[in-house]
């Protein structure tokens, strides 16, 4: 069974095959976990060295480009991630100095952390990412997960979760930015 929400924006094919279970996800921050995963040759060409700062930056209650800023407007230093990590979940991503050299130790606020691993060559970009890793707790579950297996790869998805879904119609106002129709976008 699809959702009237699902249909209602054009959803009707998911990644898995069986019923969905009910429940609630992100019912707090620690209940949605995401790390990324970057190329295991980036990872190994990081060293102690000079180059370009890399750095894990963990946060909790932030999105990413608010943590950036805050970041250069506190400490002057500015930083690249390889992709956003939204402000409801607790996450951990690899950013990198745009500039050669420069570098700060680790920082923490109440809301992020950063932690400096070393140096790269070139500046990380997001070529050298390879996904994110998920830990998603689902409470108040109608059913059991028995007839689901733990996978390595489920496919993307960019919907409502992506974009919100207290006024599903972002696919709409772009339906008509496309189409050129501004006034009713």
């Amino acid at each position: 069974m699809i959702p009237n929400l699902d249909s209602q924006i054009g959803i009707s094919v998911y990644s898995t095959k069986f019923d969905g279970i009910g429940g609630k996800i992100r019912v707090t921050p620690e209940d949605f976990e995401v790390s990324e995963k970057i190329l295991e040759k980036t990872e190994n060409s990081i060293n102690q060295e000079e180059g370009y700062a890399v750095y894990k930056l963990k946060k909790r209650r932030i999105d990413t480009n608010h943590a950036l800023s805050d970041i250069f407007r506190k400490k002057g230093l500015r930083l690249k991630s390889l992709g956003l990590k939204d402000a409801s979940a607790i996450t951990e991503q690899f950013v990198c100095s745009g500039n050669k050299g420069k570098a700060i130790e680790d920082y923490s606020t109440e809301k992020y952390s950063l932690r400096k691993i070393g140096f790269v060559k070139k500046p990380l970009s997001k070529k050298d990412m390879i996904g994110n890793h998920f830990k998603i707790k689902i409470s108040e579950c109608s059913d059991g997960l028995s007839s689901f297996e733990e996978t390595d790869h489920i496919l993307n998805f960019y919907g409502y979760q992506r974009f919100g879904s207290k006024r599903p119609v972002t696919h709409l106002i772009g339906k008509a930015l496309i189409q050129r129709n501004f006034q009713k976008a």
